[in-house]
């Protein structure tokens, strides 16, 4: 007859076990964790490309509504509105939303005259501000050569900003910049055969190394006179 008290053996985890769990487990949240920023950076680079998509494409609408022949005059371009340019289109008009409410988002034009009866050229930069300051486009004497990536002789380059040539309305993002911001490189050759003396950058006041530009976009048209 079987013994009714028949003792029964129950293995648990040992203490080396549970700390190597641990440790396992510690370090696969480990990884998660570490792909929140990036994937965080990730959507708002996206977020802020679209935004700038339709900031420039909405200014380029308003330009040629109340921007004339006459205020896009110059062989060269010129700043045609920024936050300190409002005489052709008002802040409230550079800014998004619209309605005065807000100066997150908004966008800069410039523009030249391109040749003689041949229309207009107009850049247009879309920015989301990184602090509170005023954002302008500054024109900089620089020495870019044919083909090259350096930039010297500039004294207020900023990473993420366009260098825009003033004579052609040619551009390349600023990816890199000295200690000094007097030196930098750009993402790609402006051009291949001309060398730019003059450009234009995005700035931020008081943002320091980085620019809050988002967006650009060159076109060509036809202003009325």
């Amino acid at each position: 007859m079987a013994n009714g008290n028949t003792s029964r053996s129950i293995r648990a985890f040992t203490l080396a076990e549970m700390v190597i769990a641990l440790g396992i487990l510690a370090v696969g949240l480990s990884l998660v964790a570490a792909l929140f920023p990036a994937a965080i950076m990730h959507n708002k680079v996206s977020a802020d490309a679209a935004i700038g998509s339709l900031l420039t494409h909405n200014g380029l609408a308003l330009a040629t509504v109340r921007a004339g022949a006459a205020q896009v005059a110059a062989d060269a371009l010129e700043v045609i509105a920024d936050e300190t340019h409002t005489l052709v289109l008002p802040a409230a008009a550079q800014h998004y939303p619209h309605d005065g409410t807000g100066d997150k988002f908004g966008f800069i034009l410039l523009g030249r005259k391109v040749g003689d009866g041949q229309g207009q050229q107009l850049v247009l930069v879309a920015y989301r501000k990184r602090l509170s300051g005023i954002v302008t486009a500054e024109n900089t004497a620089c020495t870019v050569g044919a083909g090259a990536v350096s930039i010297t002789g500039a004294t207020n380059l900023r990473i993420g900003s366009p260098l825009i040539d003033a004579a052609t309305g040619g551009y390349a993002r600023i990816v890199a910049v000295n200690d000094a911001r007097t030196e930098g490189e750009l993402d790609h050759p402006i051009s291949q055969t001309d060398t730019v003396s003059s450009a234009f950058v995005i700035v931020e006041s008081g943002c320091g190394t980085f620019s809050p530009a988002v967006a650009t976009l060159t076109t060509r048209t036809t202003l009325p006179k």
